[in-house]
């Protein structure tokens, strides 16, 4: 799918990072002003292609690939309790004998 955005491009005037373009999805120069001052260089209209994805299921993989993610953790988190427990209870056996 075909999609027209506009772009605008600005250009900092100060700071480190004086003379370096960005590019923005609305005029920032209202915003910044004194060390992140910037100047718009121009407003730009680009078409795009869209890859036409089923977003939901996207948005389901996602969710499934973070709580592998997650679950990971929280299984090295499980076995580092596991882990001391043990040694806890081997120092207990260890001053009953």
């Amino acid at each position: 799918m075909k999609k027209t955005i506009e772009v605008f491009v600005h250009q900092r005037l100060a700071g480190f990072m004086k003379g370096e373009l960005q590019i923005a999805e609305f005029d920032q120069t209202p915003v910044f002003d004194g060390a992140n001052a910037v100047r718009l260089i121009g407003t730009y209209s680009l078409e795009i292609d869209v890859p036409e994805d089923d977003l939901d299921l996207l948005e389901i993989e996602e969710l499934e690939a973070q709580i592998v993610k997650e679950k990971g953790k929280s299984q090295h988190k499980v076995n580092r309790m596991l882990e001391r427990i043990s040694k806890l209870k081997a120092i207990g056996h260890e001053e009953a004998a």
